[in-house]
C-alpha cells in the first residue's frame, strides 16, 4: 500500500512539473528586456516590429520580434498612454497634458503636435494618415479627477490648429 501511494505521489509530481515546463514554452513568454519605465500601450506593426510607450515619454522599439529593444527619444517627459499606426511609417502617440506625438519614419523619431492643455489624452484612433480622433479628460487611467472630457478630431494629421476640431464634454 505504501509503495502504491509513493508511486501515485511521484507520478503526480512529475506530471505537475511537465505541465509547468509546457506552460512556460506555450503561450506567453517573458522577454529578457526590462523596461526602465512602466509601459501603457503597445502596437505591432508586423511580426517583428513592435513599439511600446509609457511613463515619462518612454518609447521603445524592436525590429526582431522582441529579442532586442531600442529606446527612441520622444522629446517629451509627459507620460504616453496610447500608440497606434495607420501604416508602416505613420504613427501617433497620446499622453498627458495634451501630448500628441507623430512619426512618419517607422517610429524612429517623433514630433509633438499636441495642444497646450492640462487635460490628458488617454486614447486615439486614426482611419488614415490625416484623419483621426483623440480622447481624454481630467485624471488618468488610474484616477478620475473631475468630470471634464475632451474629444479632438484632425483631418490633416494634426499639422495646424485651424484643421483640428476641439470639443470639451
Amino acid at each position: 500500500m505504501k509503495k502504491l501511494l509513493f508511486i501515485i505521489i511521484v507520478s503526480v509530481l512529475i506530471s505537475f512539473q511537465i505541465v509547468q515546463v509546457k506552460a512556460q514554452t506555450v503561450g506567453w513568454t517573458q522577454l529578457s528586456f526590462n523596461p526602465s519605465q512602466p509601459l501603457y500601450s503597445v502596437y505591432c506593426l508586423n511580426y517583428n516590429t513592435v513599439i511600446a510607450v509609457g511613463a515619462n515619454g518612454y518609447i521603445v522599439k524592436t525590429t526582431d520580434g522582441g529579442t532586442n529593444w531600442n529606446v527612441i527619444p520622444s522629446n517629451t517627459n509627459n507620460t504616453l498612454y496610447k500608440v497606434c499606426f495607420v501604416d508602416d511609417s505613420t504613427g501617433y502617440a497620446a499622453g498627458v497634458k495634451g501630448t500628441v506625438l507623430k512619426t512618419t519614419n517607422f517610429g524612429q523619431s517623433w514630433a509633438n503636435i499636441g495642444f497646450n492643455t492640462n487635460l490628458n489624452f488617454l486614447s486615439l484612433s486614426f482611419i488614415n494618415k490625416d484623419t483621426g480622433w483623440v480622447s481624454g479628460g481630467e485624471g488618468t487611467f488610474l484616477v478620475q479627477a473631475g468630470n471634464k472630457g475632451i474629444l479632438i478630431k484632425t483631418i490633416n494629421g494634426g499639422r495646424n490648429n485651424a484643421e483640428r476640431r476641439l470639443w470639451t464634454i
